[in-house]
């Protein structure tokens, strides 16, 4: 199988608290949860082009189903009927129908279940950021969720983000790094 030229890398996904929010969530809904997730939490240009003044954010199912090759999907109602279950059945996005540039579009938004369960218990002001300047998910969450970390250098990751010379992923991380090494 040919894979796409870009696709999602990565799928990140929390079992122990997926199934103590939802236990009759399947894989295939949570990863579609976690491509949801993504694009509702990232910010770029792009995507906040695409993002209502209420936080919803439209998603291309063509786009969706050629970034996750792994669904085996090939059409968009198999993707309806995941979207459907995440918000009925489950209770982890919202969406809503506008029309967008003449098109109706489906917008999703995370619910606040949803947001918790992504960092659960973490500071998800700070993994946030830290996605946005490109760091990869696995070390934001790492990073995000050590509260005792944050309670002592969070002044310390918030300046480097803003200062464009420390506004970089290796920087940062080498901080946190550091710190659970006992470095610092």
């Amino acid at each position: 199988m040919a894979l796409p030229k870009n696709f999602k890398y990565t799928i990140y996904i929390k079992q122990k608290a997926l199934l103590e929010i939802s236990p009759t969530i399947n894989l295939r809904e949570a990863a579609v949860l976690d491509y949801i997730a993504t694009f509702c939490t990232y910010n770029n240009l792009k995507i906040e082009a695409q993002r209502t003044e209420d936080g919803y954010t439209w998603i291309d199912y063509s786009k969706l189903i050629r970034d996750m090759p792994i669904l085996h999907i090939k059409k968009k109602a198999p993707i309806t009927k995941i979207v459907n279950s995440l918000e009925n059945n489950h209770g982890l996005i919202e969406t809503k129908k506008e029309c967008q540039h003449g098109k109706p579009r489906k917008f999703f938004k995370l619910t606040t279940i949803t947001e918790n369960l992504i960092l659960k218990n973490g500071d998800s002001e700070i993994y946030k950021l830290l996605l946005n300047i490109n760091m990869n998910e696995k070390q934001a969450e790492q990073i995000a969720s050590d509260l005792e970390f944050l309670k002592h250098y969070k002044k310390q990751i918030m300046t480097a983000l803003r200062k464009a010379e420390r506004n970089n992923p290796a920087y940062i991380y080498n901080i946190y790094d550091n710190y659970s090494k006992g470095y610092i």
